[in-house]
C-alpha cells in the first residue's frame, strides 16, 4: 500500500472519529438537558413531566421515573455543589413522597 493510500485510511478514519464524538456529545447533551426540564416541569408543576404521557395523577411507572432521576441527581458532577444537590435531592423527595401517597389512595379508592 502506498504512502497516499494510508494518508487516505487515516483521514476518513479521523472523520470518522469526528463524526462519532459530535453524535456522541449531541445524545449526551440531549438526554443532560431532558433531565434538567423534567426536574424543573416537576418543581414548576408538582405533577409528573407531560412526556411522561401523565394522566393528572402520578402512576407507580412515574414514581420509578422520579427514584431514577434522584438517583442520577446523586451520582452526577453536573451540579454547581453539594448544597444544590442536596436541596434539589430533598425536593424531589418530599414530590416523590407527595405521588406515592396519591397512587395508594388512588388504589383505595378504586381508581387504578
Amino acid at each position: 500500500m502506498t504512502l497516499s493510500g494510508l494518508l487516505i485510511i487515516a483521514a476518513v478514519a479521523l472523520f470518522a472519529i469526528m463524526l462519532l464524538s459530535g453524535w456522541y456529545t449531541r445524545v449526551f447533551t440531549d438526554r443532560v438537558r431532558r433531565r434538567l426540564e423534567w426536574i424543573e416541569e416537576i418543581f414548576d408543576t408538582g405533577n409528573p413531566p407531560v412526556v411522561w404521557h401523565c394522566h393528572g395523577r402520578a402512576t407507580r411507572r412515574d414514581v420509578q421515573r422520579l427514584d431514577k432521576l434522584i438517583g442520577y441527581l446523586a451520582k452526577t458532577t453536573l451540579v454547581v455543589d453539594e448544597a444544590t444537590r442536596e436541596e434539589v435531592a430533598s425536593r424531589l423527595s418530599e414530590v416523590r413522597e407527595q405521588w406515592h401517597s396519591q397512587e395508594i389512595q388512588s388504589k383505595l379508592n378504586g381508581k387504578d
